[in-house]
């Protein structure tokens, strides 16, 4: 993002059971609008597996042997994830989520490229809402992006502590999407989640505003 917006001194630090698995294909990294990789940002228990690099994926266990695994990509024989948690005993294992990120034909070659990922449950979701991001355009009405995915999910898989944890991931995506968008001229300040930072200008968004160091919080919440 453009220094005057950035975004780094906003993002919290989530704990949580769950161990998030990231599968970033190797055209996302350099995405500016790409969301899986500020989902791990957020989280400290989670990792980012890259593939598409043309050698394939390590065929070993990408998740901690502590937890028990679950593919969230709505393929076919996919079970909606409550179904699965409502099955789950007490002392059963924390998930780790495995989420494929990239285009939908990107995340969908995933699991047939992946060997260890072939034999693991896969859970979809369903969005309650309208997806609030607005910088690419879904394939499909109710499409939601990968960081909308990964709270919707962990909402469920936290417990008592979902609502917290989804809160938390979705107020920083719509503060990056909020001033990504006043930076291209399609929202006013007041309109920005947050506001946004004092000397901020739309017509030299790369300029650090006077008196402010790039990495300040100058957000009002």
């Amino acid at each position: 993002m453009h220094l005057a917006v950035c975004i780094c001194s906003l993002v919290p630090r989530i704990e949580t059971k769950t161990h998030l698995v990231l599968i970033l294909h190797q055209l996302e990294v350099s995405k500016t609008t790409n969301t899986g990789r500020l989902a791990t940002r957020c989280l400290p228990n989670s990792r980012i597996v890259i593939r598409g690099q043309g050698e394939p994926v390590p065929n070993e266990t990408l998740w901690p042997a502590t937890h028990q695994p679950i593919l969230l990509f709505p393929c076919e024989g996919a079970q909606p994830l409550e179904r699965v948690m409502a099955r789950q005993p007490v002392d059963a294992k924390p998930f780790a989520l495995i989420v494929p990120d990239g285009t939908w034909t990107q995340a969908s070659r995933a699991r047939r490229r992946i060997p260890c990922l072939t034999q693991i449950p896969a859970v979809a979701i369903t969005s309650d809402g309208p997806s609030m991001y607005k910088l690419r355009t879904a394939n499909e009405p109710g499409q939601v992006c990968t960081m909308e995915a990964i709270a919707l999910a962990m909402e469920q898989l936290e417990g008592s502590n979902g609502a917290n944890v989804r809160n938390q991931l979705q107020r920083i995506l719509h503060t990056m999407v909020d001033r990504t968008m006043w930076t291209r001229g399609r929202l006013t300040a007041a309109e920005v989640t947050g506001g946004i930072p004092a000397g901020a200008r739309t017509d030299q968004p790369w300029a650090v505003p006077a008196g402010q160091d790039a990495n300040d919080d100058a957000i009002e919440e």
